[in-house]
């Protein structure tokens, strides 16, 4: 069962930048990571696989948290993933590539909703619902989702918007910008039975350790080409 979002996934190729702006807007450095070894599920799922990356989790309180990833490379094809900010500052927008104006700095930075570009809004639409999102409203253009954790205060929405542009189209976790949406869920194992009998493509399970936490990881691919990350923690033995 899905438990809650853990993190959107963010390409960097430089941490002190991104995390002196994402602190300014409140967000909380968890820890930062480097030269671990890259998990042999995500190949395929790399434009340009390397056996270690970076990374840093940061967390807000009324906001998504955000994982930084250096995988060494930043691909430059746009993803399908657009945030949208509630009150960003000028910035911030200019620092991951969107245009400076989209938003005003009027109040308190929030992170918690964004567009994914989709060939088949209904497909795309049932493919989100196995992660608990809830359907709102859907048509043949546009779709409106809303995640709820009993875990989380923070609400999570997913507004699909009908692109033919994207029609066939594959993602990879080097992309540029935001790329990946990670889900904790309380068993690896029969998430990816239930997808897999939803005739969802999946890869397989591996362990990975990040933050002293061993996990259980695999990853979800949509039919649009989204891709998401579905985590596992498991008990530390002492």
């Amino acid at each position: 069962m899905i438990i809650q979002i853990d993190h959107i996934a963010f390409s960097s190729m430089n941490f002190a930048e991104h995390i002196r702006i994402l602190q300014s807007l409140g967000y909380l450095l968890k820890f930062s990571s480097t030269g671990k070894k890259n998990m042999e599920i995500k190949r395929s799922l790399l434009r340009e696989f390397g056996e270690s990356h970076d990374l840093a989790l940061l967390t807000h309180v009324s906001s998504i948290p955000i994982e930084l990833l250096n995988h060494g490379h930043v691909n430059t094809s746009e993803g399908y993933i657009f945030p949208l900010f509630d009150n960003a500052p000028d910035e911030f927008l200019k620092s991951i590539g969107v245009d400076a104006g989209v938003s005003s700095y009027n109040g308190s930075f929030r992170f918690n909703k964004f567009v994914v570009k989709t060939s088949d809004v209904r497909k795309s639409a049932d493919f989100w619902k196995n992660f608990g999102f809830r359907e709102i409203s859907c048509g043949s253009e546009a779709a409106l989702l809303e995640f709820r954790s009993p875990l989380s205060k923070v609400s999570c929405t997913i507004f699909l918007k009908h692109d033919t542009a994207v029609e066939n189209q594959k993602y990879f976790l080097d992309d540029m910008g935001f790329n990946c949406i990670a889900f904790i869920s309380n068993s690896a194992k029969k998430e990816r039975e239930a997808l897999i009998k939803n005739g969802i493509k999946t890869t397989e399970i591996e362990q990975f350790t990040s933050n002293n936490t061993p996990l259980n990881v695999f990853f979800a691919i949509g039919p649009a080409g989204e891709v998401v990350e579905i985590i596992e923690p498991q008990k530390v033995k002492k």
